[in-house]
């Protein structure tokens, strides 16, 4: 009788240990859906498909304020360039 109250105090205690998310990880869940470019991977292609050239690198960073991604990119004659992508917008251009 005592393992059976023990296990079913153990259960539930399981039960709630997740923790609600907290409303900054909620916010940043949001904001995760409803950008236009959500990875590198689609950056560095958005970039390539809009200029002629090799993509050496991608990163994250603030494109106008809010999230994006910085291509390094090199041209068919040696010449390196960056690419900006705006993630809220999916604007491409050369920086």
């Amino acid at each position: 009788m005592k393992y059976r109250i023990l296990l079913t105090f153990l259960l539930g205690l399981s039960l709630n240990l997740t923790p609600p998310l907290l409303p900054e990880a909620q916010a940043n869940n949001r904001e995760q859906q409803s950008l236009a470019v959500t990875s590198a991977d689609q950056a560095a292609s958005m970039a390539a498909g809009r200029f002629q050239g090799t993509v050496l690198k991608v990163s994250r960073s603030q494109i106008n304020g809010g999230p994006g991604y910085r291509v390094k990119m090199i041209s068919s004659d040696g010449k390196v360039f960056n690419v900006a992508v705006d993630a809220r917008t999916g604007r491409v251009w050369r920086d």
